[in-house]
């Protein structure tokens, strides 16, 4: 993986995880995103936890289409928290990671 400045151009989707109604287990859905409107939910994601640090997102490629490269970058904001300042952000300073897929 590299890592590489963000604030280029806007995702194409966006893989998330949801505390679910009863806020023990995370739900996980890709939504693809609109211009102008708000994003559609184009599949679901496997949500997994190996310590409460972690969280792993898993997804079908076929859900994003064949693109030789992801970008990501991940924020987490604490339940009952709605100001800015509770964000996390990794990679750190607005900048995303770079997954290469490999092709088969």
């Amino acid at each position: 993986m590299d890592e590489d400045e963000g604030g280029g151009t806007p995702p194409d989707y966006l893989v998330c995880a949801t505390a679910g109604k009863a806020g023990r287990r995370l739900e996980g859905s890709v939504l693809q995103e609109r211009a102008g409107t708000t994003p559609i939910r184009v599949g679901p994601a496997r949500v997994s936890r190996s310590t409460s640090h972690n969280v792993t997102l898993r997804f079908g490629q076929s859900l994003v289409g064949r693109p030789p490269t992801i970008d990501f970058a991940a924020e987490t904001i604490p339940g009952g928290c709605d100001r800015i300042s509770c964000t996390d952000t990794a990679p750190e300073d607005g900048k995303v990671a770079r997954f290469r897929l490999r092709r088969g």
